[in-house]
């Protein structure tokens, strides 16, 4: 089991070898950005380029322009290499002080008397860590279906809240779904035995298999959208075998806890850790959710694995019995400060690679698909000291959160944490159907920021 590192670093690396770009066969360089692809020819790259869906050839509909250079632009050359250069010392500072703090918790781990062994017994703080979770996520889903215009409440009681729904979601996206993945984590650990096998077999793998495969293409697509038209496509999809629809959270736990009885269940937990994240940095050079693997959603699954990470390694029962807190005030504070100033002021709103795509995906691809140049060559070699970076940012709130703010007793509500995944799953029917239902309501126009 002590070459198992070796194996996967090596077949990670693979990604970066790859570089932040590819090269189909006539040549032209494949841009991924914001989720479109575009190819660019080599003699057209030094020139604005148009990004355009793909799939329309004949039509295409212009999304956004933009300069993706492979020479330097001498004109800014200095500032732009200045700005590059500081935002590449201030992502390894920051993934290196990341670093020494998951060391310092280790040591200060190994000194706590030992935790309570692993029982059936449910931890009271997961559950309770669960529902928050959940009421976040449905939460975020409800902001986003309004952001992207599916539903109709910014046409009525939130008209003209745009501005802050947005830097809603931005805030909450640094502790929602890293804290769904690092609760993932700490539920995975244990000892692999036969009983946990067949659990994840039962648990997860099948229902992630019936859900992308029949359920969620076939019967809550034509309860979202109900007309015998669209359930008779539906059907024809199904028995054709053409009934996809993917969710990428299911499997990426599927990839996370497989490999975890595969390999890090082999390794000590610090060894593991570092794997995962060495696997997470050096697979961000590679975009994989491209032609026949994007169903797999590898990009997102790399993405988050250091959140995982992180909640597999942490010893935290013994955390748990460590910390006491006392008033949630301070920390909840101490939270909103690091979000809404901390963390923007030290990159000065220069973004950061994102979990949920590769490096050149998202805000931060455009960055990325630019360190294209000798002079650029060791901010490139250095870029995935961004993604520790945004892994350590977004720690600090999320953990503060867990330990010091979440109450650890029985709520009235502690019993969902057993009961999450249908409600993570079903809650987009069910704001389709209220979003229905205010359409006729003739909610009234509310654009006033208290009324809002």
């Amino acid at each position: 089991m002590r070459v198992i590192p070796g194996v996967v670093a090596s077949l990670a690396l693979a990604g970066l070898e790859e570089g932040h770009a590819e090269t189909g066969k006539d040549g032209n360089c494949l841009l991924q950005f914001r989720g479109f692809k575009n190819k660019i020819a080599a003699s057209d790259v030094a020139q604005p380029t148009d990004l355009r869906a793909e799939g329309t050839p004949e039509t295409p509909q212009v999304l956004l322009q933009i300069s993706v250079p492979t020479q330097v632009n001498t004109t800014n050359s200095t500032q732009q290499n200045e700005a590059v250069h500081s935002v590449t010392a201030t992502s390894s500072l920051v993934g290196l002080v990341g670093f020494g703090m998951v060391t310092a918790a280790w040591y200060a781990a190994a000194g706590l008397p030992p935790g309570d062994e692993a029982t059936e017994g449910r931890n009271v703080l997961v559950d309770n860590c669960k529902v928050l979770a959940l009421f976040m996520v449905i939460y975020a889903s409800f902001i986003t279906s309004n952001m992207n215009g599916e539903f109709h409440d910014t046409a009525t009681w939130l008209k003209g809240a745009e501005p802050w729904l947005s830097d809603f979601l931005r805030a909450g996206s640094m502790i929602v779904v890293p804290l769904i993945c690092f609760l993932s984590g700490v539920c995975s650990q244990g000892p692999v035995t036969a009983q946990r096998i067949r659990r994840y077999l039962q648990n997860l793998v099948v229902p992630t298999i019936l859900w992308t495969c029949v359920i969620k293409p076939v019967t809550l697509d034509t309860l979202m959208n109900p007309s015998l038209v669209r359930l008779q496509e539906n059907w024809e999809a199904l028995i054709t075998l053409q009934a996809f629809q993917a969710e990428w959270y299911l499997q990426a736990l599927v990839l996370w806890r497989g490999s975890t009885f595969l390999m890090w269940s082999h390794m000590r937990p610090s060894v593991a850790f570092l794997s995962m994240l060495a696997v997470s940095c050096i697979g961000g050079y590679h975009h994989y959710n491209q032609a026949s693997g994007e169903w797999m959603h590898i990009d997102e699954a790399l993405g988050f694995l250091p959140y995982f990470a992180m909640g597999y390694a942490i010893p935290f029962e013994h955390f748990q019995k460590a910390i006491t807190p006392s008033s949630p005030t301070a920390p909840i504070v101490v939270i909103l400060c690091w979000i809404v100033v901390g963390a923007l002021a030290l990159f000065s709103g220069a973004p950061l690679p994102e979990g949920r795509g590769w490096y050149g995906c998202c805000e931060a691809g455009e960055t990325f698909a630019g360190l294209v140049g000798a002079e650029w060559e060791e901010d490139h070699q250095l870029y995935f000291m961004r993604r520790l970076a945004k892994v350590t940012l977004d720690a600090v709130p999320m953990l503060l959160l867990v330990f010091l703010v979440v109450p650890r007793s029985n709520t009235p509500i502690s019993w969902m944490g057993a009961q999450t995944l249908y409600p993570f799953l079903f809650h987009p029917l069910v704001w389709a159907w209220l979003d229905q239902a205010l359409k006729y309501a003739q909610l009234p126009v509310v654009e006033s920021k208290l009324g809002h």
